[in-house]
């Protein structure tokens, strides 16, 4: 039986699933060589699409100084400045 499943974790022996009309997630462990299911049942996997490249993790930090600095806001103008009391 073929079933299309969508990959939400890997390590390097453990793959964490979740296929339609589950309602839990599956983990396939790596034995001798091959993926078996939680029942011990051996599967294979046709293909495995993943990202090119990883998402890049920043830190608040790095995000920070790739921003412009916050310049203090002018003090508001009164409506009397600029005259003189006699």
């Amino acid at each position: 039986m073929r079933v299309e499943a969508l990959l939400l974790s890997r390590s390097e022996d453990l793959l964490r699933i979740v296929m339609r009309g589950r309602e839990e997630t599956l983990e396939l462990r790596l034995l001798d060589g091959w993926w078996h299911d939680e029942d011990g049942k051996r599967v294979s996997i046709e293909a495995m699409l993943t990202r090119p490249t990883p998402v890049a993790v920043r830190t608040r930090e790095q995000i920070a100084a790739d921003l412009p600095p916050i310049r203090p806001a002018a003090a508001p103008r009164s409506a009397s400045a600029g005259s003189s009391a006699s």
